[in-house]
C-alpha cells in the first residue's frame, strides 16, 4: 500500500517497478558518476539521437544512394539489382521493426538505440568487404580503336572471369541488413523516448529538431560522396593512363564513405548506452498529456495494467492497431509517399548525370545541394507549423493532403532535361546509312571486332559513337596544338558535312560526348525540384504526430514499430526497385562482358522522363485519396478530455480531481529525491485512473 494525499491505493507489480526507475545516466549501477547527470536531460538526449540519425542517413540514403553507378560499373549490376541494395536495408528493418518496438517499448530504450547505432557501424564495415576481398578493378580502357586483324575481337578469355564480380553484390546486401536494424531501433525507440519526455505542445517542435537534423545527413552523403567518386576506386593505387573521372568506364573510391560512417557510428553508440531508461520528470510529464487516441473503443483495454509486458499480449496489441482505421490509412499515405521518395533518392544523381549530361560526382553533389536547404528546412517547418498552430489530428491529414497536391502540380519538371544526343546506331544513322538501319555495327567499322563493354563516347560533327572504335578510327589517341584530344583515321564520320578536319582523307573525332544544348538545368529543374524537396519532407513531422496521437500512449512504440513494416514492405522496398525497373525499359544500350548482361551504358533520355512524371502522378493521387478517407473516418475522443485543462470545473468529481492535483503538486515541491518523485507522480496518476468519475481522458 502506498499513501498519496490522503487515500491508500494498492499498486499492481508493474507499477511498482515503474516507480523505482533510475534516473541517473552511466553504462551500470555502480558506473553512474556525478559529473555525467549533468546531461541526464532531452536536450542531451536531442543532440545525440541527432547525431544518430545524421549519421543513419549519411551512410543509408547518401553514400549508398550516391555509389549505385558504382555499383553497377564495378559489380555488372542492372539498375533493379543496385536498388535492391537500397531495399535490402528496409527488408532487415520491415523484419525487425515489429519486434523491436514492441518490447523496445517496455524495455531499456537507450540501451536498444545502443545497439542499433552499433549495428550500423558493422553494416557499413561489411560493406566496405566488397572492396577490400574483390580483385582490383580493370576497366579495359586500352581497346577501343578498329583492330582489322582481329587483335582485340575477343578478350573473353581473359575477362570472362569478371562475371564473378556479381558474387560481391552479396556483401552488399549483408551490410544493408544491419543497417535496417539499426534504423528500425533508431526512428521506432528514438522517437517514442523523446516524446514521452517532453509536452505534447513542445512534442511536435523536438521531433521536427530530429527529423531535420536527420536530413543533414543524407545531404552530407551526396555531397561528400560526390567529392570520395572523384578518387579513383583502388586507391591509393593510380588509375591507368588515360583514365579520368569523366570517363564512363571510371570507378570512384565508393568504399571510403562507410569506413568512416563505421568509425564514427561506432563512438556515437558509446554515448547511447549512457541514458537512462527515463529522464528525470518524464513520469510527470506523462501523467499531464491529454489523449487524443481514435475512438473505437480499444484504449481502456490497452490501457489495462499488466497489458503488454509479454509477448503473449502482442497479437491483441496488432490487433487493436489493425483496428485503428485513421492509423492505418496514415500508415497508407506514408507508405506511398515513402516509395515515391525512396525510389527518386536512390536515383536522382543518376537521373541528373543522364538527362541533365553531367558526370556522376556533380550529380551527387548537386543532388546534396538540393536536399539540404529543401529536405531540412521542410521538415523544421513541418514541426513548427504544428507547434504554432496546435494542429489536432484532423488538421494535420488537412495540411498533408495541400502538400502533396503542390508536389503533384510541380511534377512536370520531369520534362525538364537536355536534347538527347545523336548516337549512331541508337538516336542517329551512321553517316550514308540507311534510316532502317539500327545498332551500333555498321558498314563502316565493319571487321574493326568492337566490343560493348568498353563505353568511351567521341564525337564528330555533332554526331556521337559509342567508342572510338564504332567511329572507324584505327589510330591512336593524340593531343593536337590546342590541346585537344582526338582519334585521327575515323572512316564512320567520313560523310559528315563540310567543316570537319580531315586527316589523310578521313576525319579526326574528338574525345568525349557531344555537348547538347542544356539550358533548363538551373533556371527550372533547380529551383522546382528544390520545392519539392521542401513539401514532401514538410508533411513528415506532420504525419508522425498524427501516428502518434491517433494511438494510445502505451502503444506508441508498438505504433510506430507496425507502421513501419508497413512503410517498409508497401513503400521503401519495392520504391527503389520499381524505379530502377522503369529505369532499366529506358535503357537503349546495354554493357555486355563476355554474353553477361551488366549496366546500361545509354539511356533514351526521352522515355525515362515520361515513365518517372507517371510514375509521380499516380502515386500522389494514391496519397490524396488516402489522407482524405483518413480525415472522413478518423473519430476524436469526446470532447471533454480534449478541453479538460481549459474548461471549467463543473462537478464535485472534477473538483476533487483538482484538489489531488494541487495536494500533489505541493508534494512535488518537498520531494528530495528523484526516486521519490517518480513514486508519488505514478501513484497518483494509478489513483486518478481507478476513480470511475475519472476514468477516460486522464493517463
Amino acid at each position: 500500500m502506498v499513501t498519496q494525499v490522503g487515500h491508500s491505493v494498492p499498486l499492481q507489480p508493474e507499477d511498482v517497478q515503474m516507480d523505482v526507475v533510475d534516473t541517473r545516466c552511466g553504462y551500470t549501477a555502480n558506473c553512474k558518476p556525478a559529473f555525467l547527470q549533468k546531461f541526464a536531460n532531452v536536450k542531451s538526449y536531442l543532440v545525440i539521437v541527432s547525431l544518430c540519425s545524421i549519421m543513419q542517413g549519411f551512410v543509408v540514403n547518401g553514400i549508398n544512394n550516391v555509389n549505385i553507378s558504382s555499383y553497377e560499373r564495378r559489380y555488372l549490376l542492372s539498375s533493379k539489382s543496385a536498388g535492391f541494395v537500397a531495399s535490402c536495408y528496409d527488408v532487415s528493418a520491415g523484419l525487425t521493426v515489429l519486434f523491436v518496438g514492441y518490447f523496445g517499448g517496455i524495455g531499456h530504450q537507450p540501451r536498444y538505440l545502443g545497439s542499433g547505432v552499433a549495428s550500423i557501424a558493422l553494416g557499413s564495415f561489411v560493406m566496405t568487404l566488397a572492396h577490400f576481398s574483390a580483385p582490383p578493378y580493370e576497366p579495359g580502357y586500352e581497346s577501343v580503336i578498329c583492330d582489322i586483324a582481329g587483335a582485340n575481337s575477343s578478350s573473353c578469355s581473359a575477362g570472362g572471369g569478371d562475371a564473378n564480380l556479381k558474387n560481391y553484390y552479396y556483401l552488399l546486401l549483408l551490410g544493408q541488413v544491419f543497417h535496417g536494424f539499426g534504423g528500425t531501433c533508431l526512428y521506432s525507440l528514438g522517437v517514442t523516448y523523446l516524446d514521452q519526455s517532453v509536452s505534447a505542445k513542445m512534442a511536435p517542435l523536438y521531433i521536427g529538431l530530429m527529423a531535420g537534423a536527420s536530413v543533414f545527413g543524407p545531404a552530407m552523403g551526396f555531397i561528400f560522396g560526390g567529392f570520395l567518386l572523384e578518387i579513383y576506386v583502388d586507391y591509393p593505387r593510380k588509375p591507368p593512363p588515360g583514365l579520368t573521372s569523366s570517363d564512363p568506364s571510371w570507378v570512384g573510391a565508393w568504399w571510403l564513405g562507410f569506413l568512416i560512417n563505421a568509425l564514427i557510428s561506432l563512438v556515437l553508440a558509446l554515448f547511447m548506452f549512457l541514458f537512462p531508461k527515463e529522464l528525470p520528470g518524464t513520469a510527470e510529464i506523462r501523467a499531464a498529456k491529454i489523449s487524443e487516441a481514435h475512438d473505437n473503443g480499444t484504449e481502456a483495454a490497452v490501457n489495462t495494467p499488466g497489458f503488454g509486458m509479454t509477448y503473449k499480449d502482442m497479437p491483441r496489441a496488432v490487433l487493436y492497431l489493425l483496428r485503428n482505421a485513421p492509423l492505418m490509412l496514415i500508415t497508407a499515405t506514408i507508405a506511398v509517399e515513402l516509395a515515391l521518395a525512396a525510389g527518386f533518392s536512390t536515383f536522382l544523381p543518376k537521373y541528373i548525370s543522364n538527362q541533365f549530361n553531367q558526370s556522376p560526382s556533380f550529380s551527387a553533389i548537386l543532388t546534396g545541394l538540393l536536399a539540404v536547404p529543401g529536405a531540412a528546412l521542410g521538415q523544421m517547418a513541418g514541426g513548427w507549423v504544428c507547434k504554432k498552430l496546435q494542429l489536432k489530428v484532423s488538421g494535420v491529414l488537412k495540411l498533408t493532403a495541400i502538400c502533396s497536391g503542390i508536389v503533384l502540380v510541380l511534377s512536370p519538371i520531369f520534362f525538364a532535361r537536355c536534347e538527347d544526343p545523336n548516337i549512331a546506331g541508337l538516336l542517329a544513322n551512321y553517316p550514308g546509312e540507311s534510316s532502317n538501319s539500327k545498332g551500333l555495327d555498321a558498314a563502316c567499322n565493319k571487321g574493326c571486332g568492337c566490343s560493348k563493354d568498353i563505353f568511351d563516347p567521341v564525337c564528330a560533327a555533332g554526331i556521337e559513337y559509342f567508342s572510338p572504335c564504332y567511329a572507324g578510327c584505327s589510330e591512336n589517341l593524340v593531343t593536337l596544338s590546342n590541346n585537344v584530344k582526338v582519334y585521327q583515321n575515323c572512316s564512320c564520320p567520313a560523310a559528315t558535312p563540310a567543316g570537319v578536319p580531315l586527316h589523310n582523307g578521313s576525319v579526326d573525332v574528338t574525345v568525349g560526348i557531344c555537348h547538347v544544348n542544356c539550358p533548363l538545368l538551373y533556371p527550372a529543374f533547380v529551383p522546382v525540384t528544390l520545392g519539392i524537396f521542401f513539401f514532401t519532407f514538410f508533411i513528415g513531422v506532420p504525419l508522425t504526430v498524427a501516428t502518434l496521437r491517433v494511438v494510445p500512449e502505451k502503444q506508441r512504440a508498438f505504433a510506430l514499430g507496425l507502421q513501419w513494416t508497413f512503410l517498409r514492405f508497401l513503400g521503401s522496398i519495392p520504391g527503389p526497385i520499381i524505379t530502377g525497373a522503369m529505369i532499366d525499359n529506358s535503357c537503349s544500350l546495354w554493357e555486355e562482358d563476355c554474353g553477361v548482361r551488366g549496366s546500361c551504358w545509354i539511356y533514351n533520355n526521352a522515355q525515362m522522363s515520361l515513365r518517372l512524371f507517371l510514375l509521380t502522378v499516380i502515386l500522389k493521387v494514391i496519397s490524396i485519396v488516402f489522407n482524405l478517407i483518413g480525415l472522413v473516418v478518423y473519430k476524436p475522443p469526446p470532447e471533454k478530455c480534449a478541453d479538460m485543462q481549459d474548461t471549467p470545473l463543473a462537478n464535485n468529481s472534477d473538483a476533487r480531481l483538482n484538489e489531488q492535483e494541487s495536494s500533489f503538486h505541493e508534494g512535488v515541491r518537498t520531494a528530495n529525491s528523484a526516486e521519490k518523485l517518480n513514486s508519488e507522480v505514478e501513484s497518483l496518476r494509478i489513483q486518478m485512473a481507478h476513480t470511475p468519475e475519472n476514468s477516460i481522458g486522464v493517463q
